[in-house]
């Protein structure tokens, strides 16, 4: 015997609802009287705005839910550069690459001390102990001593050994106060500085002389060289975009009646730095570095001549702590090579 129950006033009749689910769950509840600026529940635990909310009660009334999820949170990117700077000389442009696989490598003890006497003026010792190399006249210990000065945009290193041979470089930075104003408004002397490099030893054939003239400009680097022997040569380096740079260089040897030039492109993201380099030596290199942090540099590099089918490849790592730096390199020859070296103060 069946019976007709009337609803309890004020409460609705309940209307069926069929939901596209595998599983049966309990009817959403929606709250139309918060702000519509708000975000609500549903059954799935997903916030929905309420648009969308308001959206899906009126597909319940008609059989369906449809659930849309929000918009994905907007990624900031920061924009590239848009300004492009010097990048530098053609000869540094893998010099990232060259800190971290070039190793100075060498087999026994080396000491080197250093004291400024003052702010402008600084000594240094080196003695290096080796195991002995069985040539006559040959010797593996030396001793080395140094002597740098700083004054205004001149910069002195030399150095001499227990042998009697010096080493001597000059750097300058040109000012417009050396010459006047009528130089400095032609050739922009502020730009341009000089490295001069000599080597003198009591054997002809061990001294050397070579000259730097360079000019830096806001966007390239310009080199010229020259150099005993009858060396010339010539480098500029341009910075196409805020990322990528590009430059050739040349260099002549009358002496030994010798010719060489080569291009080089360089890119630079962030922590990476990539070169590529072709040569007229019928060789290619390329190298790659990636700073982890201010510690931790890894960089690899790779060199082929196609036409003799040769190659080499090498790939290292730098940890520079506080007061101790520890690199290694490994390379396709299958030698293992690596240096760590440690510093500490000392007060007298």
């Amino acid at each position: 015997m069946s019976q007709n129950v009337a609803p309890a006033v004020g409460i609705p009749a309940m209307t069926p609802i069929d939901v596209a689910f595998s599983f049966t769950p309990p009817p959403p509840v929606f709250n139309t009287s918060q702000n519509p600026s708000t975000s609500t529940t549903a059954t799935a635990t997903s916030t929905i705005p309420m648009d969308q909310t308001i959206n899906n009660a009126n597909n319940q009334q008609q059989g369906e839910f449809s659930y849309v999820p929000p918009p994905p949170p907007e990624v900031t990117n920061h924009p590239p550069p848009t300004k492009r700077s010097n990048p530098g000389l053609y000869l540094y442009a893998d010099q990232q690459a060259r800190r971290v696989l070039n190793i100075d490598a060498y087999e026994g003890l080396r000491i080197e001390l250093s004291k400024p006497q003052n702010q402008g003026f600084a000594t240094s010792h080196t003695i290096t102990m080796a195991p002995a190399t069985g040539q006559q006249g040959v010797s593996p210990n030396s001793y080395q001593f140094g002597a740098n000065a700083v004054v205004g945009d001149t910069l002195l290193l030399s150095t001499i050994d227990h042998d009697g041979k010096v080493n001597a470089k000059w750097h300058q930075q040109y000012s417009s106060s050396i010459n006047g104003g009528i130089l400095d408004s032609l050739f922009d002397l502020n730009r341009w500085g000089h490295k001069i490099h000599a080597d003198l030893s009591a054997n002809e054939h061990e001294s050397n002389f070579t000259a730097d003239f360079e000019r830096r400009g806001d966007d390239s680097t310009t080199n010229f060289k020259v150099g005993s022997g009858t060396i010339l040569g010539f480098s500029y380096f341009q910075a196409v975009t805020p990322r990528l740079a590009l430059g050739g260089d040349g260099i002549w040897h009358g002496g030994k009646r010798f010719s060489m030039v080569s291009g080089r492109a360089r890119y630079t993201d962030n922590n990476i730095t990539a070169t590529v380099t072709a040569g007229s030596m019928a060789t290619i290199s390329s190298s790659f570095v990636r700073r982890i942090n201010d510690r931790v540099a890894l960089a690899a590099e790779l060199e082929i001549a196609p036409l003799s089918m040769d190659g080499y490849a090498s790939t290292g790592l730098e940890f520079v702590f506080r007061q101790a730096r520890l690199q290694a390199n490994v390379s396709s020859f299958g030698v293992f090579t690596d240096n760590t070296s440690c510093s500490c103060k000392y007060h007298s």
